[in-house]
């Protein structure tokens, strides 16, 4: 088989495929079809808004550089990222690699709901003093 790729715009590229035993001089695209099915894989991992804290921030970009820095980055495994949204395609133990490693941060770094019961006394200690801080910041505001 043999393939050219022709650069359409920074988004866009048209990639031909021939095959040189078939007596057209072309390929099936079902043929295309089943070998990037069967050769490579996609992952998308979508980032809760309220998860972008710094520290989050810095272990998705220290990852992802560890993935541009590598020797076969766009050949074996490729990364797009959107603002909350990264793309992986590549060879199906490197996507799932890499998938799991964006997992375990975003699980790591993902606020987790708490749930916790106050007692009426603690109820009553914490409305009263809602109460009184509003009331008394309205009042200061008012004397100065």
């Amino acid at each position: 088989m043999i393939c050219t790729c022709q650069l359409i715009s920074p988004t866009n590229i048209n990639v031909y495929y021939f095959d040189i035993t078939n007596p057209q001089f072309g390929i099936d695209e079902q043929k295309i079809e089943d070998l990037i099915k069967d050769r490579f894989r996609t992952a998308t991992i979508i980032f809760n808004q309220q998860s972008l804290s710094s520290k989050f921030s810095k272990d998705c970009t220290d990852l992802e550089e560890q993935i541009r820095k590598r020797d076969d980055y766009k050949k074996d495994i490729c990364l797009y990222k959107e603002s909350n949204t990264i793309y992986l395609f590549g060879l199906p133990d490197l996507v799932k690699e890499f998938r799991l490693k964006f997992e375990q941060i975003k699980n790591k770094n993902e606020p987790q709901p708490c749930q916790f019961t106050l007692s009426e006394r603690q109820v009553f200690i914490r409305y009263f003093s809602l109460l009184s801080h509003s009331y008394l910041s309205f009042y200061f505001s008012l004397i100065i």
